[in-house]
């Protein structure tokens, strides 16, 4: 039996994580007896999201990914230290996090955001940024009642470089709601 434990950096990450807080982490999770270890897999700092925002909150997820910008090879290298699995879980979000803020902020007036219906979205990804007129619309009335039952065909990843994977079919799950 394999003990499992889930870390979920954006909210983890609001302590200001450095290499040794995460190498710290790891090693205690290990020392409790934890051989795989899950992230919530939300980008690196280029993708922007938690790790590159306006937002007048999670300040501390902005320092941390100034401080380590690929904070997800650095938790891989930790685990590998201590003989650790490593499983990153991604939930993508294209529309940015559901947060709204005030417009008397003035990281609202001043800031980079996507508008809404309640206002302007701080927590978007880049690309979501800087192609606002991409994102998803289609309200849930607009649903074809006879798609429902269609089934999806075929699913196409890419990746951002070139680098080997190991990333098969059988390794990939897909959730729906």
């Amino acid at each position: 039996m394999k003990l499992s434990a889930l870390t979920d950096f954006p909210d983890d990450a609001r302590k200001l994580y450095t290499k040794g807080t995460m190498d710290l982490m790891l090693k205690r999770l290990r020392q409790a007896g934890v051989s795989r270890v899950c992230f919530q897999y939300y980008g690196n700092r280029d993708y922007g999201y938690f790790w590159d925002h306006d937002a007048p909150i999670s300040r501390g997820t902005v320092e941390t990914a100034g401080r380590m910008p690929e904070f997800s090879k650095e938790y891989v290298r930790a685990a590998r230290k201590y003989n650790m699995e490593t499983v990153a879980v991604m939930r993508p979000q294209e529309q940015g996090i559901w947060l709204t803020f005030s417009p008397f902020y003035q990281e609202y007036k001043e800031g980079r955001g996507v508008g809404c219906i309640d206002g302007k979205m701080l927590i978007t990804t880049k690309f979501l940024q800087e192609n606002p007129h991409l994102r998803v619309k289609r309200r849930s009335w607009d649903v074809d009642p006879e798609a429902l039952d269609e089934k999806v065909h075929s699913i196409k990843l890419k990746k951002h470089n070139d680098r080997h994977s190991r990333i098969k079919k059988e390794n990939i799950k897909i959730y729906t709601s």
